[in-house]
């Protein structure tokens, strides 16, 4: 799990450049550590980009699940097409 210290004032910008700096951006996590400071000011705006963010997070892990699995039963697919011997043959 990696963490990222925001700043006082949440505004997308503000935390945009926290996410960048901590390293978070345009990658995968499983788990991401998002610090609040004490007294911080949080918009609403900043909350929804959070929010919409996660989701993406979540949504891009699921397709890539799902893809692997697909690749993974076209895989099983083939040795069993290969262990009959039916490889170059005439269906």
């Amino acid at each position: 799990m990696v963490a990222v210290n925001l700043p006082r004032f949440c505004s997308v910008p503000n935390v945009l450049e926290a996410l960048s700096a901590g390293g978070v951006l345009g990658e995968q996590w499983d788990e991401v550590e998002l610090i609040i400071p004490p007294k911080a000011f949080v918009l609403c705006s900043t909350m929804s980009f959070l929010c919409a963010w996660g989701l993406l997070q979540q949504r891009e892990e699921d397709l890539e699940q799902q893809l692997m699995d697909e690749v993974a039963d076209g895989l099983k697919d083939w040795v069993t097409i290969e262990e009959q011997g039916l490889v170059g043959a005439k269906l």
